[in-house]
């Protein structure tokens, strides 16, 4: 889940992993360009992690967050 959607300046990203360590995500733009790579550290279980968006401009996006290799989600959302 990722919130608020629409969203200005911080958004939250809530994640659930089954091990520790890093996941990734990528925001791509409503093309499918990637505009923002990211990795962050994760603990097991539920992990709320903030993101900022403040240097997108308004617009469709889709986060995609990768853990483990695997690609687990993916999160459409605007940028006001």
């Amino acid at each position: 889940m990722f919130y608020p959607n629409p969203v200005k300046g911080t958004g939250v990203l809530h994640y659930n992993t089954s091990d520790p360590g890093m996941i990734s995500y990528t925001i791509f733009s409503a093309s499918g360009q990637a505009i923002l790579r990211r990795s962050i550290p994760v603990q097991k279980g539920k992990n709320m992690l903030d993101l900022d968006t403040s240097t997108l401009a308004a617009g469709y996006y889709v986060l995609s967050v990768i853990d483990g290799g695997k690609t687990g989600t993916s999160i459409p959302f605007v940028k006001q």
